[in-house]
C-alpha cells in the first residue's frame, strides 16, 4: 500500500495540479462485466452493422475482404462521414466580428471510424489483426486529412460506453479535422516548447528515460527511508517500440498514457510494423482495463503534432518536430469530475499511480 498523506502533484507537460488523496489503496474486486442496455429493435436498426450501409452517408475509406464494391457488406473496418458532424466542408471560410465577439465558418471534417461488422465485440476483444486494422484505418485518415492545407489539427478519439458519450453501442471511434488548434494541445505545445529551449529536449523523452533509470528517496529526520519512489513502478506494459503507464499526475486513478519510445512528432510518422506494434500494446491495455475494473466507460484520443502543411502560418510552433511526441491518452471513468474540479481545474485522484499500475500489471491476458 502506499503513502497515505495527500499529496499535489504537478503534471509538467500541461502545467495542471492534481490531488493524490487516498486513505486506502487496495486492489478492486473485478466486478462482472458491464454490459450497455439496448433493446432488440435498437440493435437490429443499428446503422453500422451489415446490410445497413445504405443507413450512413457513403463511405469515405473502407478495408475490405476481396475488393467487393463500395457501400456493400463484406468490409472489415469502414469510415463513414458523421451523420450529424460538428464540422462541414465548404468552399469558403469567413471570419467576422460580433462587438467583442467572432464567428468563423465551421471549415472542418467528422467522420466515424466503424472498427468492424461485429456489433457488440469490443476492440480489446478482437483478434490482434483486426486491431491492427483500425489502427491503420485511422493512419489512412489522419494522412488523408493532413492533405488539406486549411486543416491545422487531426483529432482520433473514441467513447466507450454511455457515461463516456457513446451514442451507438455498435463500437466505433471518431475523426474531427479542424481550421484551429485546439486549447487543450496549445498548452501542451507551448510548455514542450519551453522545455526544449531550456536545452532539455523532449519533456516526453525525459519523462521515458526517467521511467526506466529514476528512483528517489524519502528520507525521515533521523535519516531512514520513509519511502521510495520507483518511476518504473507507474509502468502498465511496454513492447520493443511503446510504453503503456500511469502518468505521475495522473487526473483520475486509470488514466493511462500510451507513447512511441524514440521519438516521434506526429503519429503519422509509424510504420506499418510499428502499427501491427501499437495495436498489440493497445489491445493489452484495454483487455486489462475490461478484466480489473469489468468494462468500464472510457475515452482515449492520439494527441499528435499539428499539420505540418500549415506550418509557415503555426507562429511560435517552429520545433515541432523536435519538441513535441506524439501519445495516447486513455481516461476510464472510475470517478466523476464534480465542482471542485471543474471549478479549480484541479482534480483529485483517489488512487496513488503506482498502486494503479501494480493493480493493472497483476492482470493477466493472452500474448498478443
Amino acid at each position: 500500500m502506499s503513502n497515505i498523506n495527500p499529496e499535489l502533484r504537478k503534471d509538467p507537460i500541461s502545467g495542471r495540479w492534481v490531488i493524490i488523496s487516498t486513505a486506502r489503496a487496495e486492489r478492486p474486486d473485478p466486478p462482472e462485466p458491464r454490459r450497455e442496455e439496448e433493446t432488440p429493435e435498437a440493435r437490429a436498426r443499428c446503422p453500422f452493422c451489415y446490410g445497413h450501409e445504405e443507413q450512413t452517408p457513403p463511405e469515405i475509406f473502407t478495408i475490405r475482404k476481396n475488393g467487393e464494391p463500395p457501400n456493400s457488406s463484406g468490409w472489415l473496418t469502414r469510415v463513414v462521414p458523421n451523420k450529424f458532424p460538428a464540422f462541414g466542408i465548404f468552399p469558403e471560410i469567413n471570419l467576422r466580428r460580433v462587438g467583442m465577439f467572432q464567428i468563423a465558418t465551421g471549415y472542418g471534417a467528422h467522420e466515424v471510424v466503424i472498427e468492424s461488422p461485429e456489433h457488440d465485440i469490443y476492440i480489446e476483444h478482437q483478434p490482434p489483426e483486426q486491431v491492427t486494422r483500425i489502427v491503420d484505418t485511422w493512419w489512412e485518415r489522419h494522412v488523408d486529412l493532413e492533405r488539406d492545407p486549411k486543416l491545422k489539427y487531426v483529432l482520433v478519439f473514441k467513447n466507450h460506453g454511455r457515461a463516456a458519450g457513446a451514442s451507438l453501442t455498435h463500437p466505433h471511434a471518431q475523426i474531427i479535422a479542424t481550421t484551429v488548434v485546439p486549447d487543450a494541445l496549445k498548452v501542451k505545445l507551448s510548455r514542450a516548447k519551453k522545455h526544449y529551449e531550456g536545452g532539455e529536449g523532449c519533456i516526453w523523452c525525459r519523462q521515458i528515460e526517467q521511467l526506466f533509470y529514476y528512483e528517489n528517496r524519502i528520507y525521515n529526520p533521523d535519516g531512514s527511508v520513509l519511502v521510495e519512489v520507483y518511476q518504473r513502478d507507474r509502468l502498465v506494459a511496454e513492447s520493443d517500440n511503446f510504453i503503456a503507464c500511469i502518468p505521475f499526475a495522473a487526473r483520475m486513478p486509470y488514466e493511462i498514457h500510451i507513447l512511441p519510445k524514440t521519438h516521434q512528432h506526429s503519429f503519422i510518422q509509424t510504420t506499418p510494423e510499428e502499427r501491427v506494434e501499437l495495436a498489440g500494446i493497445l489491445k493489452t491495455v484495454l483487455m486489462k482495463v475490461y478484466k480489473l475494473l469489468g468494462n468500464p466507460p472510457y475515452n482515449f484520443y492520439i494527441h499528435s503534432a499539428p499539420n505540418l502543411s500549415v506550418r509557415p502560418r503555426m507562429g511560435n510552433y517552429m520545433t515541432i518536430k523536435e519538441d513535441f511526441h506524439w501519445h495516447i491518452e486513455i481516461l476510464v471513468r472510475t470517478t466523476i469530475w464534480a465542482g471542485f474540479e471543474q471549478g479549480s481545474g484541479i482534480y483529485i485522484n483517489p488512487l496513488n499511480p503506482t498502486d494503479a499500475a501494480r493493480y493493472l500489471k497483476e492482470i493477466e491476458v493472452d500474448e498478443v
